[in-house]
């Protein structure tokens, strides 16, 4: 059954747990931690890429029994892609574990620059929230919340690209094919 669990909260809770590695970067509450050097990482413009859009329903489960549900759902709003990212576990394993899981990520569709992110996770009693604006001035907002205590603001600012799990992933497929390219 531990497999089992430590599967399921792999596979449904990989963005927190990248943007709980992100950040660490970040300052003090009230501070702004400036960030040197990053590298340039937004293509100039990717207006070509064109992911499949839609929404993509998984059953994730563990020897055969199906123990969740997790819904990805691309679409193109204008000039943005909208990410949404969903997991819930069934009822049955709910007595055991009960997962809530919904991420949603807004990224620009020519140069894949994070615009906005937004994780909800509960986990059994655990509650956590988290929201990431970037700001075209290279300033990166976050606001994150734990189920009894206040809500902690930080924010960092960068000369270079910053990046949420979604904008890495846009960058990465759009990069298919164009990795002869002197600078990506």
């Amino acid at each position: 059954m531990f497999v089992f669990l430590k599967l399921i909260r792999v596979f449904c809770c990989a963005f927190a747990l990248l943007i709980a590695d992100a950040t660490g970067l970040f300052a003090e509450q009230g501070e702004v931690l400036p960030v040197r050097n990053a590298p340039r990482v937004y293509p100039e413009n990717r207006s070509d890429f064109s992911p499949p859009l839609g929404t993509y329903t998984y059953t994730a489960g563990w020897q055969g029994i199906p123990a969740a549900t997790c819904t990805i759902s691309i679409d193109r709003e204008g000039d943005y892609f909208r990410v949404v990212a969903s997991a819930r576990t069934y009822s049955g394993i709910d007595l055991f574990y009960k997962l809530r899981y919904r991420a949603e990520g807004i990224i620009a569709a020519t140069s894949f620059a994070p615009v906005r992110s937004i994780f909800d996770q509960r986990e059994n009693s655990r509650i956590k929230n988290t929201i990431l604006t970037f700001r075209e001035n290279g300033e990166v907002q976050s606001v994150r919340a734990t189920r009894g205590q206040p809500p902690v603001l930080e924010r960092v600012i960068s000369d270079g690209a910053l990046l949420d799990p979604f904008s890495a992933a846009f960058i990465a497929r759009g990069w298919i094919g164009v990795w002869g390219e002197p600078e990506l």
